[in-house]
């Protein structure tokens, strides 16, 4: 998770995109001192797009641009007090992408709040999802002063976002009894696979979408998407290779179209694909994994049965 707001790594050197260039958007969406409680800009406003978030946060610019980077705008904001605050708006291709960012960025740290289509303030830090934008807004410290400043600066960059929202089909397909707050994750590649599934470094699954939530008792279930039941079958059979390769694992059988195998830390894995997805369970021993599949299962079945249409 990037729990840390993205502004303690900017990087030096950078500057600012020129007056009436691309930037202009994305600085429409910046709060005024009014709109936001007496906060008050300082200095100009930075623009880092496409690959030049490398020269902005030193680590972490490739998960981001997994996501469908655009480009972020980064402003400071002080207070009355000399207390301050780092707004950065990020920019992404879609809403997906944009609200798959926030699910990466976010956790089950701190409290939902009202703003925007989602948000989640925790600590000294607040992240906003709406439209195509993630917003985060940090400060220095969990005083009640900060912790105000950064619902009014969040409130007021998402009262500026028109787009719409729309969470990803697939997170619907997540069963919903006994999920644990905050841990929901929506996937558009390797590199955020790889928070809940640290075993390769290569791209074997080479999916989609997906999507990613934990429940009670050490439970995890992802969901993988494919354009077609045969490419989500084909996956199958070269990650169980995979698998079957690596001196991570041990136990693995094949029985019923599911595949299982053991991690070093003990946890069972379960894998099977059905239709345009690949299933993927881990849990402290198979018999919950094997439970927490068939439910999977029986979600997608209804999804896939006309009367679910």
């Amino acid at each position: 998770m990037l729990g840390l707001c993205l502004a303690a790594l900017a990087g030096v050197g950078a500057t600012a995109a020129p007056s009436g260039g691309p930037m202009d958007s994305l600085k429409d969406l910046l709060p005024s001192g009014v709109e936001s409680a007496g906060w008050r800009a300082q200095g100009a406003p930075q623009v880092f797009s496409g690959r030049e978030l490398y020269g902005y946060m030193d680590g972490g610019a490739d998960v981001v641009l997994e996501y469908g980077f655009s480009r972020v705008i980064v402003q400071d904001y002080k207070d009355a007090a000399a207390r301050t605050i780092t707004v950065e708006v990020f920019e992404l291709d879609t809403p997906a992408d944009a609200y798959g960012l926030y699910t990466f960025k976010t956790g089950p740290a701190g409290e939902p709040r009202p703003i925007g289509a989602e948000s989640r303030l925790a600590d000294y830090y607040l992240n906003v999802w709406k439209g195509r934008y993630v917003v985060t807004v940090t400060g220095l410290d969990e005083s009640p002063e900060v912790r105000a400043g950064l619902e009014a600066i969040g409130r007021a960059v998402a009262s500026r976002i028109t787009s719409s929202s729309a969470v990803p089909g697939i997170v619907s397909l997540l069963p919903a009894a006994g999920q644990l707050d905050g841990t929901v994750e929506y996937l558009r590649g390797r590199l955020g696979l790889s928070q809940s599934l640290p075993y390769f470094t290569s791209d074997v699954f080479a999916f989609a979408a997906g999507a990613k939530v934990d429940y009670a008792g050490s439970l995890t279930l992802i969901l993988l998407e494919y354009p077609t039941a045969a490419a989500a079958r084909q996956s199958l059979e070269s990650v169980r290779q995979s698998f079957r390769e690596s001196p991570k694992f041990s136990g693995t059988a094949e029985s019923a179209g599911v595949f299982e195998a053991v991690d070093a830390k003990g946890r069972a894995i379960l894998l099977k694909a059905s239709g345009r997805y690949l299933v993927i369970v881990l849990a402290p021993s198979r018999g919950a994994a094997a439970e927490l599949l068939a439910r999977a299962e029986e979600r997608l079945a209804r999804e896939a049965a006309p009367s679910g249409r």
